[in-house]
């Protein structure tokens, strides 16, 4: 049971830890102060292609895992498809920013 319980505030920690990442990356973005690294490349697919952050998020998540895939071959084990719900979790997250364009002063004029 104690184990059980470990893991729960584990897992509530790290998806916790996984959305407060994700909202600074977006506060980052949206304050011109620049984007991570990894973030880079699905920050310049929303500018080349115009689509969401969220959504070039969740594709270059998938591309990683099929890079990974290509790479290892045999190697690679069925377990680790698992980080395309975290990849999907981080791209949903990124995808509610425009929850918070409309919470910045500049849009509660509008209202």
């Amino acid at each position: 049971m104690n184990g059980k319980k470990n893991l729960a505030v584990k897992l509530l920690f790290y998806f916790g830890g996984l959305i407060v990442m994700t909202f600074g990356v977006i506060l980052s973005v949206k304050s011109d102060m620049g984007v991570t690294p990894i973030s880079s490349i699905p920050y310049t697919m929303t500018v080349v292609f115009d689509m969401d952050l969220g959504v070039a998020t969740m594709l270059f998540s998938a591309l990683m895992v099929l890079m990974q895939i290509v790479i290892l071959q045999k190697r690679y084990r069925l377990i680790h498809l698992l980080q395309l719900s975290i990849g999907g979790l981080v791209g949903e997250v990124r995808c509610m920013r425009k929850a918070v364009e409309m919470m910045s002063a500049e849009n509660r004029w509008m209202m």
